[in-house]
């Protein structure tokens, strides 16, 4: 999608937030994403912050004990979110680059 939004790429900050900080060190998050673009953000914090990010968004998460192994249930949506914090879209994680760099550069036109 970066690519495809060429120099518009610079417009847009992609960002992973955690809902497992315990496991999820900084460390951790940053090999994770640098595996999909050195550019790219990983946040994590307490659970009164993640919470809010994810009433904020609407998303929905849940992090478990089960058998001896931490089970983790979330929302994969992609939120676009404008500068002002206010979410624009929401797209399914299964559409095609092509179609996410659409919906990007619609918001940048949208949003300018």
């Amino acid at each position: 999608m970066r690519k495809l939004l060429g120099k518009d790429a610079d417009k847009v900050q992609v960002v992973f937030i955690t809902i497992d900080p315990d496991r999820d060190s900084a460390a951790l998050l940053g090999e994770y994403v640098g595996a999909f673009d050195a550019s790219f953000w990983a946040l994590r914090g307490g659970s009164s912050r993640i919470d809010a990010a994810a009433r904020a968004l609407h998303a929905d998460y849940q992090v478990w004990r089960e058998g001896g192994e931490v089970r983790v249930e979330h929302t994969v949506d992609v939120f676009l979110v404008d500068p002002r914090g206010r979410v624009r879209d929401v797209l399914p994680p299964y559409l095609a680059a092509g179609r996410v760099a659409e919906d990007v550069r619609a918001e940048l036109r949208d949003s300018s």
